[in-house]
């Protein structure tokens, strides 16, 4: 919830001042207007995300970033099954091979005594 309403609001305030130095540049007329509403939104994007962290506005949330909410739970849900089946490979591989190398160890290591060599 609250990383999905951090990227909204930063990526909002980021369009925002990249706006601003684009405009500036390159165009003269009409800029003053445009800024300011453009930094209109920009503030209201913000506030309105600011209040949706809040636990009373869940029934607004759903309703506002349920998509967002919905895509980012399945990313990361997958994400996370993929790096556990990771794991659980690289596990179970690593304990395949120290079995390979105890078995080797075992059957080249002489267990009875008439099988050492004395001086």
């Amino acid at each position: 919830k609250y990383l999905i309403l951090s990227f909204i609001g930063f990526g909002t305030t980021f369009i925002s001042v990249l706006l601003n130095i684009i405009m500036r540049l390159w165009w003269s007329c009409m800029i003053q207007r445009f800024l300011i509403m453009f930094a209109k939104v920009d503030l209201t994007v913000n506030i309105f995300c600011f209040y949706l962290q809040f636990g009373f506005s869940g029934p607004d949330y759903k309703r506002f970033c349920r998509f967002l909410d919905y895509c980012l739970k399945n990313s990361m849900r997958r994400s996370t099954v993929v790096e556990m089946q990771r794991q659980m490979s690289i596990k179970e591989s690593s304990q395949r091979s120290s079995q390979r190398a105890s078995h080797v160890v075992s059957v080249s290591t002489p267990t009875s005594p008439e099988s050492e060599i004395s001086p």
